[in-house]
């Protein structure tokens, strides 16, 4: 049997952020989810910064991703 296209992970991509948001919002809602491992933060120059979020396996990603 292949492996799936897209195998689920334990990091979420967080995207479409407003201009403003900032890395300390982002981790402060973030860090509260059981499994949270880090946080990636990319500002984008007169755009919406994106993030990545790593947690310690990919049951607690899904947990995050649901809440």
């Amino acid at each position: 049997m292949p492996a799936p296209e897209n195998p689920p992970c334990n990091t979420l991509y967080v995207g479409n952020l407003p201009p403003n948001a900032s890395e300390m919002e982002l981790r402060a809602i973030f860090c509260i989810v059981q499994g949270f491992r880090r946080l990636s933060f990319k500002p984008k120059l007169g755009g919406s910064p994106m993030c990545f979020v790593e947690f310690e396996d990919v049951p607690a990603a899904t947990t995050a991703m649901e809440t």
